[in-house]
Formats: structure tokens, C-alpha cells, sequence
């Protein structure tokens, strides 16, 4: 419990810090928020040009397709905001910089989650928040469905960070002239929307094997049409999150025990 809480508080000071340097970018740091909302209010838009032409797209409606884009970017900005720098692991480990991580006495994962965060992706929450709860409006979704959001997307970033984490593992070991780790913005292109337009097949794929129907399709499905079933669905996105984030931890510490350091 002691290591925990030592963590816990470390974790809270490096956030502050980190808060503190982007906010020493002065106007930079608010214009690209702004320009994060703005992007967010295009991408809204398209979905209401296009439901102007399809009224129900596989059975969801307009509210619901903006609830499931809300818990979707609520997931996908917690991990821009808090794990982005996950996509520079494979960049530590071919330039030598890895080893200022180990030589630390704090888990060498845990420093590159700290050592930077994505100014940009605040913008992004804060529109995920606003568009959450207008969907929760117009649904007539009780509040406390917001609060069970905000903290299902909280843990469902870290399926982001793992498929961060072991696509640069991937790529060190596999694909060497190329970097997998920017996994997750392909995966959010395909959570925006509902699972189950990608056929059955792929939908199979998505829930069991390749769990990114968990990050916010199931959940909000669940939440939509039976809240005490979304209770249970969001618990089980929960439950997977941690599950696969530990399996990326147990494979990122097996890579560390064979780690070589470069030299430079």
C-alpha cells in the first residue's frame, strides 16, 4: 500500500509540473486547445450532415451516435492527456535514451507515462464532456451516467497506452523500418462509430479477441437501452482495461530484462 500511495502522490506532483510547463507556453497552450474544439465541432458536424442523408445508421439514432462519439473521445483524451508519451518508447530505445529511465529509482514505465503530456488533448475532453452530456439530455439518461463515463474512459485509456506500448515493442523487434505505435489513432477511427457496422465477422474480432468494442461500443449500448446492464458492461470494460495493461506491463518487463542499451 505504501508503494501506492508513493506513487499516487508522485503521480499527482508530475501533473502539476507537467500542467505547469504547458502553461508556460503562454498562448500557445489556449490556441491549441481552441484548435482541438474547433476540429471536434467539424467532426460533429459531419455527423449531423450525414444523418441528414441517412436518418439511422444500423440502428442507432442521432443521440446515440453522439453519445457513443462522446465516450469515445472522453477514452481516447484521457489517454492523449495522460499516456501520449507512450509513442515514443521505440524512439527512447533506438536513440540510447532509454537508459536515463533505468537508471532512476522509479519503474522506468511509469517515468515515460510522466514525461509528457498532449496540450492539445484537454480541448478534446472538454468537448467530449459537453457533447456526453447533451446526448445524456436527449436520451434522458440519469446523471450519474456521466460520472460512471468519465471513469469507464478513464480506465479504458489504458487499452490506448497498451496498444501504444506494444506496438512499439512491435516495431523494435518486427517492423524495424517502421513505427506501429500510433496504434491507437487508427483504433479511435474505428470506435467512433458502431461496432457492428464492420459486419459480424470483424464485430467477433472486435469483442473477443482484439477487445475495442470494450473501450466504449459496449458500454454505451448497454447504457442506452438498460442502465443496470451498463453498470455491469462498464464494469467488464473495467476489468479488460487492467487485464490487458497488465499483460502489455508483463511483456514491456520481460523486453526490459533483454534490453541492451545502445551505446550512444
Amino acid at each position: 500500500m505504501s508503494v501506492i500511495k508513493d506513487y499516487t502522490r508522485l503521480f499527482f506532483c508530475m501533473l502539476r509540473i507537467n500542467i505547469k510547463g504547458l502553461k508556460s507556453y503562454g498562448q500557445d497552450f489556449f490556441v491549441g486547445i481552441i484548435a482541438m474544439i474547433i476540429k471536434n465541432i467539424a467532426n460533429i458536424i459531419g455527423v449531423f450532415m450525414i444523418y441528414e442523408i441517412i436518418p439511422v445508421i444500423n440502428g442507432w439514432s442521432l443521440p446515440e451516435l453522439l453519445f457513443l462519439y462522446a465516450f469515445s473521445t472522453i477514452s481516447f483524451s484521457f489517454w492523449r492527456c495522460l499516456f501520449m508519451n507512450t509513442l515514443n518508447v521505440s524512439y527512447y530505445v533506438r536513440n540510447g535514451e532509454l537508459d536515463s529511465f533505468l537508471i532512476k529509482p522509479i519503474d522506468p514505465l511509469f517515468q515515460i507515462f510522466m514525461e509528457g503530456f498532449d496540450d492539445d488533448a484537454w480541448g478534446d475532453l472538454l468537448v467530449g464532456f459537453i457533447v456526453c452530456m447533451m446526448a445524456m439530455a436527449q436520451l434522458q439518461l440519469p446523471w450519474w451516467v456521466f460520472l460512471l463515463v468519465v471513469i469507464t474512459g478513464l480506465f479504458s485509456s489504458l487499452i490506448f497506452a497498451s496498444f501504444s506500448i506494444m506496438g512499439s515493442l512491435l516495431s523494435l523487434k518486427v517492423a524495424r523500418g517502421s513505427d506501429l505505435s500510433d496504434m491507437p489513432y487508427i483504433v479511435f477511427d474505428l470506435i467512433r462509430y458502431p461496432i457492428s457496422i464492420y459486419g459480424q465477422a470483424m464485430y467477433n474480432v472486435f469483442v473477443f479477441f482484439f477487445p475495442i468494442a470494450w473501450i466504449s461500443y459496449l458500454p454505451a449500448k448497454a447504457l442506452i437501452t438498460d442502465q443496470s446492464q451498463g453498470i455491469l458492461f462498464s464494469g467488464i470494460s473495467i476489468g479488460i482495461s487492467l487485464g490487458l495493461f497488465v499483460l502489455c506491463y508483463v511483456i514491456w518487463s520481460s523486453y526490459l530484462k533483454h534490453y541492451r542499451s545502445t551505446g550512444t
